[in-house]
């Protein structure tokens, strides 16, 4: 059985080490410190932090108190600053992420810039996955809306996570008079492969149809596989003009 012992790095940091590894000096510091003798970073630069002074340690891990290029200051762990995780502050890394048209990437991405990104590599890169069923099919994004500002100009924000952008003819390009901001729900009823009813001049979806009558979406879908629309329609006119 390996004896072991609680220690403590000069970074603040318990861990258990086994007496073989202590006396035969295998262990000389923590995980987190291994590689690098910087145990007293005070007065250092590192990347874009300067170490003023050592703040109290939290949980038994080392910090200090640095400053960033830009001025603030803020306490950041030691084992961050040596194994190169923080570089700067918070505010900085964002400034440092933000695209030309203010809009940011990888975590900080503004909503808008995920969506256009989309129409782009669904028009334009044929190894998208979803290539085929656009830009292959001749479906294009306009000229103004390669700059994502005009495409924010045209369309504005979204008006909630429910919506995405929609084209009302389903064949037509990506431009501001063919664009609308919609619900997942209506953009459902607005594709290709959508079988469309016809009845005193209304030419919608089963889906559709159940919101007109009132009633459950499964049910008129089931009353039309088995009987067909007509009846479907008849039977639940009928029933609406009884409730009345």
């Amino acid at each position: 059985m390996v004896t072991k012992w609680l220690c403590r790095c000069e970074c603040g940091h318990e861990a258990l080490v086994g007496s073989t590894d202590l006396r035969r000096g295998k262990s000389t510091q923590c995980r987190f410190c291994y590689g690098t003798d910087k145990k007293d970073l005070v007065g250092q630069k590192i990347h874009d932090w300067t170490i003023l002074e050592r703040a109290e340690s939290q949980f038994n891990r080392a910090y200090y108190k640095c400053q960033c290029s830009c001025g603030s200051i803020h306490v950041v762990c030691q084992q961050t600053l040596i194994n190169g995780s923080s570089t700067r502050c918070n505010q900085c890394h964002i400034e440092e992420n933000c695209t030309d048209h203010g809009h940011c990437r990888r975590n900080e991405k503004h909503p808008l810039y995920t969506i256009w990104m989309g129409i782009l590599a669904r028009c334009e890169n044929p190894k998208c996955h979803a290539y085929r069923l656009y830009g292959a099919r001749g479906i294009k994004i306009c000229d103004e809306w390669k700059d994502l500002n005009r495409f924010y100009d045209d369309m504005g924000d979204r008006p909630s996570l429910k919506h995405s952008i929609d084209r009302i003819d389903v064949d037509g390009d990506y431009c501001k008079k063919n664009c609308r901001w919609s619900t997942y729900t209506a953009q459902g009823r607005n594709r290709r492969n959508n079988i469309r009813f016809e009845k005193n001049g209304m030419n919608i979806t089963l889906g559709e149809w159940a919101e007109y009558f009132g009633v459950n979406d499964a049910a008129i879908r089931k009353l039309t596989a088995n009987k067909g629309f007509d009846h479907a329609y008849c039977f639940y006119s009928n029933k609406m003009q009884s409730l009345r």
